[in-house]
């Protein structure tokens, strides 16, 4: 858990994708610590992790920022991975939802989120399930 710091929680909604609440967690050492004594599981980790690492084509690049940032650039993350490695996802939580941009007023950031276009038939556009 020390070495993981600010990213354990990025790290627990990619291996649990849901808040700890809905799991029954109540914290990131039990969520961890469950990991921990199942080596099955930690065998896919450890095989994802190394094939990931040897398939990726992510430049592992982490910009320089005037606050803490886990990310690489040119790296796809879910909103909920933006939200937890920037503070706002806990275990009660997975932050907000439905909106295009996150605001983090701590670090003085806002995180755009593209929307994938999608064409269907008779040449109307689909964002996010809605019609334009």
């Amino acid at each position: 858990m020390a070495l993981a710091g600010n990213s354990a929680m990025s790290i627990y909604y990619r291996i649990r994708g849901d808040t700890g609440n809905n799991l029954g967690i109540t914290s990131l050492e039990d969520a961890f610590s469950w990991l921990s004594i199942n080596p099955s599981i930690l065998a896919d980790l450890e095989e994802v992790l190394v094939w990931s690492q040897d398939n990726t084509k992510v430049s592992r690049h982490i910009p320089v920022l005037p606050f803490a940032c886990p990310f690489e650039l040119h790296a796809q993350y879910g909103s909920t991975n933006i939200l937890a490695g920037l503070g706002q996802a806990t275990l009660q939580t997975a932050g907000q939802r439905c909106v295009g941009v996150f605001h983090f007023p701590t670090i003085k950031a806002y995180v755009r989120l593209p929307y994938k276009q999608r064409a269907v038939a008779l040449g109307v556009t689909v964002k996010h399930g809605s019609a334009v």
